[in-house]
């Protein structure tokens, strides 16, 4: 797994899979941007914005958003995730 903060992004950088996991969601906001846990999930590109890297997550499709768009205290908190 590699850290967002260890990896350098660019224009092009694009997130597949984001985790909804109400308490990643809730650390993450915590987080400051680009500084969760960035990692390979199959074959997509997949963020956690608590930077928790082993702890089971639950993916969403998160369409190819850019990296750096990311904004973790805008993620909604979705009760049935957790």
């Amino acid at each position: 797994m590699t850290t967002a903060s260890q990896g350098s992004t660019d224009d092009h950088s694009r997130v597949d899979l984001i985790c909804v996991t109400t308490e990643h969601i809730e650390t993450g906001k915590r987080v400051p941007d680009g500084q969760g846990t960035l990692t390979v999930s199959g074959r997509l590109w997949a963020y956690c914005t608590a930077g928790l890297v082993n702890a089971p997550h639950n993916w969403e499709e998160a369409g190819g958003v850019p990296f750096d768009s990311i904004r973790h205290a805008e993620l909604p908190v979705r009760p049935s995730s957790s």
